[in-house]
């Protein structure tokens, strides 16, 4: 596999075994490379590999591990697919940036945020296209200070639906391959999977009547000018069924908030900046009134798109099929209309009124198909298998697989025999070109929440809390013999009754040097059960005060009423106390402190507390106080940091640390 950089090659390596890429419907997009050289390479963002025609590139530092090994080096390093260059790029609306007030609002269909986002991106990165897009109704996106990502995730959101990038042609849409005439699979000799694992069963139970409603917008009870209904169902009917028979009556309500009568129409005629005309309204606009709404006309395209302007009250002629909108003009804003106005072909919906009865009939019917599309994706117990292929067989067949992929699958045990779709593919990359059939798949009637943003969140989040820490531990580091020798001398009379007198040879030859004391032998923790990971906590010297972050963190001690000795022992045997954030009071800058966890006897909740003399552990009655560390004096407004507990041990071959 070739590495470049900047379109040049730096390395050509041979990939280990478990190296790997992944694809998730909606979600992670990674390339996992293993590789061993002789000579280290100097790997650096934006780095990257092509593999299957597609591109992968190094995102972050963290994700590239290099380890000397007997034979050379060994590296470990995480590539991501180009979907996530979106996260770098602004989605402007216009083709120009444009920060007046309320430019950044945009009403367009999916496909126009598609295009939006596709020219955003060949601003940045050349050779994007716009694949297919589900169709969609007009709906009205903030795009303020918001990535490419984010409006393609929103999309994504808004509309229920999926989006994929393949040879940067972004594509909005449900993934869904139904190859005719596929073969059924099962486990076992000749079925295609190696293992059926039933990873999840989705908790919720199949629903099998559904209590639909649309909104109440250009509703209003029947004779009456009150908008007191919501949108039903054609002919009154309250609900849809499905599958009673199969499994009882299970009913759910759900609200369309966005179906509700209305017309898109078109304006006719610009009688002057705030009038218009829209031959094809075919209603008495005055007739329809609802009391105590204004009549709202919301533009769905041209220079008013995503503006909500009032009718002047008084103004609608029903002959011209004319009508005065009402001025928005807000300070350091546009003036609307007047800074962008309206023009002869662009399309407006209206609200606030009461729609005539074709309309609403017409709103039942799109309701009913909504309603039945819902009922049908949740009329069934859903499930998510994890599923390990059959390269023999795969290879034999020369069977490869898709997100997206419907595959039949057979299997008595789970009581399965039908389509499922294929939305994860983690597929084991070989050398030389060489076509993979090594695959790990995961079949799901469900998808769980959007990996492709929640990956790059954590990464954030990592990072920023890596150098937080990195910048504590460097802070504290910096100390001096000044310190180290205050420290030393606040030792000596804390612990005179634990240790003999301090020697000061010039040598010392010896075979174990063991550093600290058995009551300081404790941890900070993330959990009380296991897997558990240990997490440094730091002092953080602000503003002449000492903050500590340990809110969700429990004190874990290591020797506190443990009876035996063994290398695995059950995390319930040890005391835990749960910790909580701590911030101080002023602290004298010429005073040298003692940190403590002050932790509950017969509890299991602790704080931080300072002192500037020495406690014994069992100085306060109902606590134990175990000393952290010392913070020493103030110098050029800082606070050096010798920690206290744990233990170090020196021997002729090696050096441990707890």
């Amino acid at each position: 596999m070739i590495i470049y950089r900047a379109g040049k090659q730096i390395a050509d390596v041979w990939v280990g075994a478990a190296s790997y890429t992944l694809e998730e419907i909606n979600g992670a997009r990674i390339a996992y490379v293993e590789f061993t050289t002789l000579q280290p390479i100097g790997l650096t963002v934006n780095d990257y590999i092509t593999y299957k025609g597609e591109t992968y590139y190094v995102r972050h530092r963290e994700d590239v591990t290099k380890e000397e090994v007997s034979r050379g080096f060994a590296y470990r390093v995480k590539f991501y697919h180009e979907m996530y260059r979106l996260h770098d790029v602004v989605a402007f609306p216009y083709e120009k940036p444009d920060f007046r007030k309320n430019m950044s609002k945009y009403n367009g269909t999916a496909s126009q945020l598609l295009d939006i986002v596709v020219r955003s991106m060949n601003r940045v990165h050349a050779g994007w296209k716009a694949g297919s897009c589900v169709e969609t109704k007009a709906e009205t996106f903030d795009l303020k200070d918001k990535t490419c990502a984010e409006v393609v995730n929103e999309i994504a959101t808004r509309f229920e639906t999926e989006f994929y990038v393949q040879d940067r042609t972004l594509t909005i849409g449900r993934r869904e391959i139904d190859r005719p005439g596929s073969r059924i699979y099962s486990q076992g000799t000749d079925g295609g999977f190696r293992s059926i694992t039933l990873s999840a069963v989705e908790e919720v139970p199949p629903l099998t009547r559904l209590y639909a409603y649309g909104s109440d917008k250009n509703m209003a009870a029947q004779g009456t000018k009150d908008a007191l209904e919501y949108l039903k169902l054609p002919g009154g009917a309250l609900y849809l069924e499905k599958n009673v028979d199969k499994y009882g009556v299970i009913e759910h309500p759900k609200q369309f908030k966005d179906i509700y009568p209305h017309g898109v129409f078109t304006v006719t005629a610009r009688v002057d900046e705030f009038t218009l005309q829209a031959a094809g309204i075919d209603f008495d606009l005055d007739a329809q009134l609802i009391d105590n709404t204004e009549p709202t006309v919301t533009f769905q395209d041209g220079g008013l798109a995503g503006y909500d302007l009032h009718i002047v009250k008084g103004s609608w002629d029903n002959k011209t099929k004319q009508f005065k909108l009402a001025k928005v003009e807000e300070e350091g804003a546009l003036k609307v209309p007047g800074d962008i106005h309206f023009a002869v072909g662009d399309k407006f919906i209206l609200t606030g009124i009461k729609m005539p009865k074709a309309y609403v009939d017409k709103a039942s019917e799109e309701l009913r198909v909504a309603a039945q599309k819902y009922l049908d994706g949740k009329c069934e117990n859903r499930t998510k298998l994890a599923v390990v292929c059959d390269e023999v067989l795969f290879a034999k067949h020369s069977l490869n697989v898709q997100c997206g992929e419907l595959m039949h699958v057979r299997d008595t045990r789970l009581e399965l025999d039908r389509k499922i779709r294929v939305t994860s593919v983690k597929r084991f990359i070989e050398n030389d070109n060489e076509e993979p059939y090594r695959y790990e798949i995961v079949l799901s009637d469900f998808l769980e929440g959007n990996r492709f943003m929640q990956e790059l969140s954590d990464i954030k989040k990592e990072s920023k809390a890596a150098r937080e820490r990195a910048e504590e531990m460097v802070r504290y580091s910096r100390r001096t013999w000044q310190d180290v020798k205050e420290t030393q001398e606040h030792l000596k009379k804390d612990f005179a009754d634990k240790f003999k007198e301090s020697i000061n040879p010039v040598t010392i030859e010896t075979m174990q040097l063991i550093v600290g004391h058995e009551q300081l032998q404790f941890v900070f923790v993330d959990s009380k059960t296991a897997p558990q990971k240990v997490v440094g906590v730091y002092p953080e010297f602000v503003g002449g005060r000492i903050r500590i972050r340990a809110a969700g963190l429990f004190l874990k001690h290591m020797t506190m009423g443990v009876k035996a000795i063994t290398s695995r022992r059950d995390p319930s045997l040890y005391r835990y106390w749960e910790m909580a954030d701590f911030t101080s009071e002023a602290l004298a800058a010429d005073k040298v402190y003692r940190l403590y966890a002050r932790v509950e006897a017969n509890g299991q909740n602790g704080s931080f507390v300072l002192h500037d003399t020495f406690k014994g552990m069992n100085d306060e009655a109902g606590f134990y106080l175990l000393l952290m560390g010392y913070l020493g004096a103030e110098r050029e407004g800082n606070r050096s940091w010798g920690r206290a507990y744990g233990f170090t041990e020196i021997l002729p071959g090696q050096i441990t640390i707890g």
